[in-house]
């Protein structure tokens, strides 16, 4: 059995992509989609598919209670950055090292890296952890920082949970920042 879970559509362009995307709808066993636009386009394509309308799955994931970081004083501001490589815009990263080399975060804050896409599909994508450890090269010494890599959800979403603030390009990431009521800067692509 093939599922399409909370998928989002569009924008379609031309006759073959419409008629892909109609088609896949039609022959999978189950579909749901995020949002009511989507639904109004599946139907402008032709399918009669009976579809669910429920939001992305990261609005309904159970929030870790969050714990006080242990520790004697005053800790440092734990800043998660959550960024994917983006060929098109290869000036990004340094942008973001200057900003937050100019920013008044400096020895009071501690950078935790996250890796979202954690493994690489040949010839599809590629995992970001690379990606990250070469960003982390350019704030050595500058920052406290580290490395995060988590195999579940869960885990990403508690050390989310750890931090104050997030800068994240990925949009899950984004959401769960915004649900746990962190300051979030959502880095487009």
């Amino acid at each position: 059995p093939t599922l399409l879970w909370a998928q989002g559509l569009g924008p379609l362009e031309g006759g073959e992509p419409r008629a892909i995307v109609r088609d896949l709808f039609d022959w999978v066993d189950h579909a749901c989609l995020r949002d009511a636009g989507s639904l109004a386009l599946l139907r402008a394509l032709g399918s009669q598919r009976d579809c669910r309308v429920a939001p992305d799955p990261a609005w309904a994931w159970p929030l870790p209670a969050v714990e006080p970081l242990p520790g004697a004083g005053p800790a440092p501001r734990r800043i998660a950055i959550v960024p994917r490589a983006w060929p098109s815009a290869p000036e990004w990263p340094l942008r973001l090292q200057q900003a937050l080399q100019a920013s008044e975060a400096g020895a009071g804050t501690h950078l935790v890296w996250l890796a979202s896409q954690t493994a690489s599909v040949p010839g599809r994508v590629a995992s970001d952890i690379d990606f990250i450890r070469s960003l982390m090269a350019s704030f050595e010494g500058r920052f406290s920082q580290e490395l995060q890599v988590h195999s579940d959800a869960a885990g990403f979403t508690r050390a989310l949970a750890g931090c104050q603030a997030t800068i994240a390009m990925r949009l899950h990431a984004q959401l769960l920042s915004l649900r746990l009521g962190l300051p979030t800067f959502c880095l487009e692509y």
